[in-house]
């Protein structure tokens, strides 16, 4: 679920890139930045709500900081914006890669829980047989020692 929403905050970030990179100055590429800004911020909040790790809350919290210089200098020039846009792209990369790397540790804590599970279910499965065999050794040794109740006088039915 996290990945998501960083996926979507860097697609907002490319979005307000590409504005950026328009050098337009009239009020539309302003509002378009100001609404790119508002729906980052939106995904961001919605990530924080998210269960975060420690290295994770770090760099959110760095990004945290991008996003207000970001809304914070609406009226500076655009260079100083694109560079606070590329660190916000750079963290939200950092973001991005923890993500992967909590993924291969679930993975690999899947893969050796299921191989716990098959080593213990062949271990049940040889515990079974080794008690069916025990019971079937019982069951033929005890038609052994029935009592022949044949009677030894011929002439009694």
């Amino acid at each position: 679920m996290a990945e998501e929403y960083i996926l979507k905050m860097t697609g907002g970030m490319y979005r307000m890139k590409e504005e950026l990179n328009a050098n337009r100055d009239d009020s539309s590429n302003v509002n378009d930045i100001n609404d790119l800004l508002l729906t980052i911020r939106k995904e961001y909040n919605a990530y924080q709500k998210t269960k975060l790790t420690d290295e994770e809350k770090q760099k959110s919290d760095t990004l945290l900081s991008i996003l207000r210089e970001l809304e914070s200098d609406q009226f500076s020039n655009h260079h100083r914006k694109l560079v606070s846009v590329n660190s916000a792209l750079v963290t939200l990369n950092e973001l991005s890669l923890i993500q992967i790397k909590e993924s291969k540790q679930i993975i690999e804590y899947a893969e050796t829980l299921y191989l716990s599970g098959k080593t213990w279910s062949q271990f049940v499965f040889a515990i079974i047989i080794i008690i069916l065999v025990v019971l079937q050794g019982l069951v033929m040794a005890s038609k052994t020692l029935l009592p022949n109740n044949a009677s030894n006088h011929p002439h009694l039915n």
